[in-house]
């Protein structure tokens, strides 16, 4: 009884072992919001294939905006308008899981398509030169530092994988997303409530078996 609860333990594994991928990748992507308007970074997944088509995916990406912009706005306090030039060192942090199909069922490439969930960790780090507008001899310079955590994201996945071996295999990603990332009419904030988010990824996949072609 031990020895037959054993083996089917073992052959589980195997048949678990057989349908796992992990990879790793680059990325560049564009925001709507100012502060991520474009970025580049890098990242790291794991895939677990329910069938020869069908994937759950979990990933993490690491991706940073040194890209300078300027804005205007009106100061309540004296009712006067004023220019930022702003230098960020922004960082954003996403932890996100997928459920996809293969839609092109060939034998050595791959469509997935499917819908993709997550959570994005902001940094926002900014120099800011601040001048009033009708008096370029005023200048003041300050640092913003602070955290924007846990700002849902849903979106679509579309991978096209191409397998060069056995075990190796190399993907061009598109990941548009919409980030719920300020609170509707928050008090203090001229953030958009909504941010929409595209990546592309490039990246290479290492096989965790010497093939899935026959899962």
């Amino acid at each position: 009884m031990k020895l037959l609860f054993l083996i089917t333990l073992i052959s589980f594994s195997v048949h678990q072992l057989s349908a796992q991928q992990i990879g790793i990748h680059g990325s560049f992507g564009v925001s709507s919001i100012n502060k991520f308007q474009t970025n580049v970074g890098y990242g790291a997944g794991y895939d677990q294939f329910i069938a020869s088509n069908k994937k759950i995916g979990l990933s993490f990406s690491h991706s940073f905006n040194h890209t300078g912009y300027s804005q205007l706005f009106y100061s309540d306090a004296d009712g006067r308008e004023y220019i930022q030039d702003i230098k960020p060192k922004n960082q954003c942090l996403a932890f996100k899981i997928s459920y996809s199909f293969d839609v092109l069922k060939k034998q050595r490439s791959d469509l997935f398509i499917g819908p993709e969930i997550g959570v994005n960790f902001f940094k926002i780090d900014e120099k800011i030169i601040e001048n009033i507008a009708d008096n370029e001899e005023f200048k003041y310079t300050y640092q913003n530092t602070y955290w924007e955590k846990g700002k849902f994201g849903i979106g679509l996945l579309v991978e096209y994988t191409k397998t060069i071996s056995d075990r190796i295999s190399v993907d061009l990603s598109a990941l548009p997303e919409i980030i719920s990332y300020a609170k509707v009419n928050e008090v203090g904030t001229s953030e958009s409530p909504l941010v929409t988010w595209v990546d592309f990824h490039i990246g290479i996949e290492y096989s965790l078996s010497k093939s899935r072609m026959n899962y």
